[in-house]
């Protein structure tokens, strides 16, 4: 993690997917998010296109973008993201419109959602258990309604 800055295009796990946002400080957060945090975290990520900020406080809840799982995140993505929606957000097309935003913020590969192509079902070797994604019996992770 030391090596992510502010501006830093990173994932960051949400529940069992993970989003594209860039680390940013609590400087440029909102009062009321600053003042809901019970601790420091190690990181705050701020989603593309939104007013939405995420906490971090484990390692392992924050990835680089261009890290060697981030075919499997957008894998996962479009998965969990299929046929949902959070009020009016097309949750899926809001994910594409993510990632495209973080791979042109990356010099990465426009074509990249094209080059994986769509996934019906994520593959059992794709699958992680609860303990590979960082879930805990007393887990207390703020979870965004994506």
């Amino acid at each position: 993690m030391s090596n992510l800055e502010n501006g830093s295009v990173v994932w960051v796990r949400l529940g069992q997917a993970w989003w594209p946002g860039t680390i940013t400080t609590l400087e440029k957060c909102p009062p009321e998010f600053v003042e809901g945090l019970r601790k420091d975290p190690i990181a705050v990520v701020k989603f593309f296109h939104e007013n939405e900020f995420q906490d971090i406080h484990k390692e392992e809840h924050i990835y680089p973008y261009s890290c060697d799982r981030k075919e499997e995140f957008i894998r996962r993505g479009l998965y969990i993201n299929k046929n949902q929606s959070h009020g009016d957000v097309d949750l899926l097309q809001k994910f594409e419109a993510d990632v495209v935003t973080a791979e042109k913020l990356t010099g990465g590969d426009m074509d990249i959602l094209q080059t994986i192509g769509e996934v019906a079902e994520i593959p059992p070797n794709m699958r992680s258990s609860s303990a590979e994604m960082g879930y805990t019996s007393n887990s207390q992770s703020v979870i965004l309604q994506r």
